[in-house]
């Protein structure tokens, strides 16, 4: 039994609420770090000529190219490009007071929650978190609008996004009067004119709000902490056959014990 708590970053958050068993093959699974193939390498690709464009102003290689199969299909992406159309949505390069892949860090009573910012700067009185974020889709995107809904009928609402209320949480005992998320989506697909589509979101956002959401996570995390401290069996922790098909396909899909009539009713091609 573990004594020490876990540190929980957003994404263990949102891999716990989609499939307990997942978030538990992470943790108690045999660690294998493995480079990033694929769509997260293209996205990496991505964050580095950012960060190269705003520390200092080294523009992106648009002939870097990252190729791979998907479905059987060979992909071809150039995350210069991609990179290169979200410059315009972007402070200028070493813009004073800018801080670029700097930590993030709430300690709340269940759990210290830790994070990384892509970029966190001033603009005025406010205090804007940024994050830029490769997809393949901008069905994707978080929306700024309550309760909102995207192309799959899951809420989108970014003001209840787990990466976003620990960011917002964190500049907010760092003593931020105000904090705006913004958010940059960039497609990785170009279109038929060979140009990336962009979508940025910006949400300003509350601290009696990020307060209230904080404290939805805090109930989670309980969860997650309880499940830590007892390391049960991993095909123990409770599955959910409807995660099964999402994001191309659970990497765990072989030796979990999902029940194959509920697994069936998923389409591992929808992301």
């Amino acid at each position: 039994m573990a004594s020490r708590a876990l540190t929980i970053s957003p994404s263990q958050l949102k891999k716990f609420k989609l499939c307990p068993r997942k978030w538990a093959f992470q943790i108690f699974g045999e660690r294998v770090h493995e480079p990033p193939y694929g769509p997260a390498l293209v996205g990496d690709r991505v964050h580095h000529w950012l960060e190269a464009w705003l520390e200092s102003g080294t523009p992106p290689d648009l002939d870097e190219k990252v190729e791979y199969e998907s479905r059987g299909r060979p992909v071809v992406r150039y995350p210069g490009r991609i990179a290169e159309a979200g410059i315009p949505h972007v402070p200028a390069p070493a813009t004073p007071g800018m801080e670029i892949e700097t930590d993030a860090l709430f300690r709340a009573p269940a759990t210290v929650y830790k994070g990384r910012v892509d970029l966190r700067y001033r603009d005025g009185r406010v205090t804007v978190v940024h994050d830029h974020k490769s997809t393949g889709n901008l069905n994707y995107a978080l929306s700024d609008q309550p309760g909102s809904r995207n192309t799959w009928d899951e809420p989108n609402y970014l003001g209840d996004d787990e990466q976003g209320l620990v960011y917002a949480a964190d500049a907010f005992v760092r003593g931020a009067e105000a904090v705006r998320l913004d958010w940059l989506y960039l497609e990785t697909k170009p279109t038929t004119s060979g140009q990336h589509r962009t979508r940025k979101v910006s949400l300003p956002v509350l601290r009696e709000d990020v307060s209230r959401g904080m404290l939805r996570l805090e109930e989670r995390s309980e969860r997650m902490q309880g499940l830590y401290r007892l390391e049960p069996d991993i095909l123990d922790v409770p599955g959910n056959p409807h995660a099964c098909g999402k994001f191309g396909g659970c990497e765990h899909r072989e030796v979990c014990n999902i029940d194959p009539l509920e697994a069936l009713m998923t389409d591992p091609n929808v992301d």
